[in-house]
């Protein structure tokens, strides 16, 4: 089981299995974190994506 948080204000953004890409727009900050997460379910990559407000 694994929990992402955000990369901005680090509120609890995902939690469970999964692989893949997840992008998840933050309830709290408004930040768009795009995720990825591999076979192991570990967080391999965290890329930050700036929103167009």
């Amino acid at each position: 089981m694994k929990t992402v948080k955000c990369k901005g204000c680090k509120t609890d953004l995902f939690e469970g299995d999964f692989e893949g890409f997840l992008r998840i727009t933050c309830p709290n900050c408004d930040k768009n974190n795009l995720i990825y997460i591999n076979a192991e379910n570990k967080l391999n990559s965290f890329l930050e994506m700036e929103t167009d407000s």
